[in-house]
């Protein structure tokens, strides 16, 4: 029997989340190396994001956790999904086109790291519609923001630069490896030919060991080697992706007509398991290509008040339904194409370096 979905909006039911686990492995196998992303550590390294800090040698250091990939990460991976047939239709599509001479570029609001509060989409003409959003959502009322970006309702959004709203995420989604040891590699890169022999550049200046800072192996006309550079990693313990869909957040919007406020929640609840039900992308970067392990099923729960939980099966589905039937009730808003306008860019910096004088003068 399917699940009456909109009956999660009710704060009676106990039920507080929806959870999802699923164990993956590396698609070469279980025991492969794979790569996580990697940071910036000190003197400029690239460093895993590892706890605890692993050695550089010696044995690792055990229990220990790797992020693979970030809430953030993968709510951006994610949310470009509403730009996709069929899911396109849930969403309003705004592109935004910026022109330098005869050159021209565009991306949708889908593409934007941090949505609707980007300073992508706030250089352009829809910052005035932008800020009335944000301004309504700090008054109480979300569905100016709904009709305009809800993925950011869904995904979670913070107007850092100018109304300072906050907006928790609805569908959060981590990727981590347990237990992992770290590998390194090494490569060298032959050039073809003797560029020396051949009148070009003087042979002691070829005959130098090269390296990252030396001209002749930036532009890739010498031997240049690297040594024991991070080599990815593998995974001793489980690799798991987890995810969970908040239903408090939901509980929380607010609309200023109370006949839209329940058309809101279903809207918006309809989106969120939409992003939380559908199969990812399996490619995360390069060597980091993970599967679901055959050997161990996916578990999605209902997760409630109490803690008690009970297990979400395949034939208890029907949000994808619901989610085109919410969309039509509360109405998806209009699709609109917005410019770049590089004075409002240089208003922002001009902006920031204000705050910043003005920052500088109460510190001294």
């Amino acid at each position: 029997m399917s699940i009456e979905w909109e009956s999660f909006l009710q704060e009676w039911d106990g039920v507080v989340a929806l959870t999802r686990k699923e164990w993956l492995m590396p698609v070469t196998g279980k025991g492969s190396p794979f790569y996580p992303p990697t940071y910036a550590g000190k003197a400029n390294e690239s460093i895993y994001n590892i706890d605890p800090p692993q050695p550089k040698d010696g044995p690792p250091i055990l229990p220990n956790v790797c992020l693979v990939d970030s809430q953030g990460s993968q709510a951006n991976r994610i949310e470009p999904m509403f730009m996709e047939e069929p899911f396109r239709v849930l969403v309003p599509q705004i592109e935004i086109t910026a022109t330098s001479g005869s050159e021209s570029l565009q991306r949708n609001l889908l593409q934007l790291g941090h949505r609707l509060a980007d300073a992508f989409a706030r250089s352009s003409t829809g910052a005035p519609k932008i800020t009335a959003a944000f301004k309504a959502l700090l008054a109480g009322d979300a569905v100016p923001l709904a009709k305009l970006g809800p993925t950011s309702l869904v995904f979670g959004v913070w107007d850092s630069r100018d109304t300072f709203v906050k907006w928790p995420r609805i569908v959060n989604s981590v990727i981590r490896a347990y237990d992992v040891r770290v590998l390194t590699r090494s490569a060298l890169y032959t050039p073809p030919v003797s560029y020396s022999d051949l009148g070009v550049f003087d042979a002691k200046e070829e005959a130098k060991e090269g390296n990252s800072k030396d001209p002749l192996s930036q532009a890739g006309f010498k031997h240049c080697p690297s040594t024991r550079a991070l080599g990815g990693v593998i995974a001793e313990g489980d690799i798991v992706a987890e995810s969970y869909l908040a239903l408090g957040p939901l509980r929380n919007l607010r609309a200023a007509d109370p006949t839209q406020q329940e058309k809101l929640r279903r809207y918006i609840l309809g989106l969120a398991l939409t992003a939380f039900f559908c199969p990812q992308e399996s490619w995360l970067r390069q060597g980091c290509l993970l599967v679901s392990d055959p050997e161990r099923a996916a578990e999605t729960k209902i997760v409630r008040r109490d803690g008690t939980t009970s297990l979400l099966t395949e034939d208890e589905d029907g949000w994808w339904e619901f989610a085109q039937t919410a969309a039509a009730e509360f109405g998806v808003g209009a699709s609109e194409h917005w410019t770049f306008d590089k004075r409002r860019a240089k208003e922002l910096v001009a902006k920031a370096k204000k705050k910043n004088g003005k920052n500088k003068g109460n510190d001294e």
